[in-house]
């Protein structure tokens, strides 16, 4: 199992993350909504700007401040 930092000392498990994407596009806002009617949406901005939207196994999706090319390079070290 690895663990990686995904801002501010929040931490996630690599191996269950699906999916790493920008907030901006329609289809990705759309995800982000219905996670949220369902109870299944995660923010660990902080109420700062979300650069990434994780997708996770387990259907949750979760807001962070790190770009995606950050995360990227977390889980490959």
């Amino acid at each position: 199992m690895k663990i990686i930092n995904a801002g501010f000392k929040n931490n996630i498990n690599c191996e269950d993350v699906i999916a790493i994407s920008s907030p901006g596009s329609s289809p990705i806002k759309r995800v982000i909504k219905n996670a949220k009617e369902k109870d299944m949406l995660i923010d660990i901005t902080e109420g700062n700007r979300t650069c990434s939207v994780i997708h996770m196994k387990s259907g949750h999706v979760i807001l962070s401040i790190n770009t995606p090319e950050t995360l990227k390079k977390r889980i490959n070290e």
